[in-house]
């Protein structure tokens, strides 16, 4: 997705964060495909989410997912979300934002994420929708109001 993107966005750089078995490939065909100059591997972190409000896109390609940390971590750093339509990633994102959580391919990907990089208005609205859903439903106060309400069913 961002071999198609890349020159068409001089500016735009992909960061991959993580590690894994994949990881030789990857960078393999990083390498052929892609300006290895505009391609940052972080390899593993032990707090990704520092960096996210560093980014201006959150993009996951996963080809399986439920109810991934990284995307509700993204939405609370205030960013946009694409990515494939696995798991629970449309239920996550702000109803704005469920259109660009579709297909399984890079193509599709690819021309969401080139619609935010055209629009950056568009992608600080959806990010603002995001962060504003991660912290009503996601966050602290919500996950211990969650937690009292069961054991206050359960002692009853």
């Amino acid at each position: 997705a961002f071999s198609s993107l890349e020159d068409k966005h001089p500016g735009c750089k992909l960061v991959i964060v993580g590690d894994g078995i994949g990881m030789a490939p990857l960078k393999m065909l990083v390498g052929r495909v892609c300006n290895k100059e505009r391609v940052i591997f972080t390899g593993n972190m032990q707090h990704p989410e520092r960096i996210l409000p560093m980014f201006n896109i959150f993009a996951l390609s996963s080809d399986t997912e439920q109810m991934p940390l990284s995307v509700i971590e993204a939405m609370a750093a205030g960013l946009p979300v694409v990515s494939t339509d696995v798991g629970d990633i449309a239920a996550l994102v702000s109803t704005n934002n469920k259109p660009l959580i579709e297909g399984l391919d890079a193509k599709i990907l690819a021309k969401n994420i080139a619609g935010l990089l055209a629009d950056p208005a568009k992608a600080k609205l959806l990010g603002k929708e995001n962060q504003t859903k991660a912290i009503t439903k996601y966050g602290l106060q919500k996950m211990v109001e969650t937690y009292d309400a069961v054991f206050t069913e359960c002692s009853d």
